[in-house]
């Protein structure tokens, strides 16, 4: 995890030095669901609804392309037969934006999320899952003001969620998906 911080605050400082920045806090919801399939069966959870908040840097590339790495603190997983699946990560997605016009953004990028905590049915189900889950985003925004922002985003696993032993014992597959929504307020 330090390694990952330390290439995005990397990042962050070699953007600062050559382009206009913004840095700003966010927060929203959530409606996240699980994708599963093994034994020749698909299942998709129903939605679960929880926060994503933390904090985003903006870095001006151009006029039309902006760098947005973030820091987040995000629920996902879903609802399956009754039963609560709960996965909360620490994501850090890093998306490019490119701005049709002087307000309103297309988005995408990678996310990494690492898992924190992971409970179904109210027991630990960490052991079950991999402590990190690798993400496609994609989506659009629009400034209200300078300083004021709505983001709408919609990501999912680019790979296995299950951890290496759930999968050689069931060969199971499990994918994150969620639909963000997010107002983001810049502090410059």
């Amino acid at each position: 995890m330090k390694k990952v911080l330390f290439a995005v605050l990397f990042i962050s400082g070699v953007f600062t030095t050559q382009a206009q920045m913004k840095f700003g806090a966010k927060g929203g919801l959530n409606l996240a669901s699980v994708k599963a399939s093994g034994g020749g069966q698909d299942i998709t959870s129903s939605s679960r609804t929880s926060i994503a908040v933390g904090a985003f840097g903006n870095f001006s590339v151009s006029d039309k392309f902006k760098i947005q790495p973030e820091l987040l603190y995000a629920g996902l997983g879903g609802v399956e037969e009754g039963v609560k699946i709960k996965m909360d990560y620490l994501a850090i997605p890093v998306l490019g934006q490119f701005y049709a016009t002087k307000k309103l953004y297309l988005q995408a990028g990678p996310q990494l999320g690492i898992l924190l905590k992971a409970k179904q049915a109210g027991i630990d189900a960490k052991e079950f899952l991999r402590s990190t889950d690798l993400q496609l985003l994609f989506g659009g925004g629009f400034y209200i003001t300078n300083k004021l922002s709505v983001d709408l985003r919609y990501g999912f696993s680019m790979g296995n969620i299950y951890s290496a032993e759930v999968v050689s014992s069931t060969d199971a597959t499990g994918k994150n998906r969620a639909l963000s929504f997010t107002l983001g307020y810049s502090f410059n």
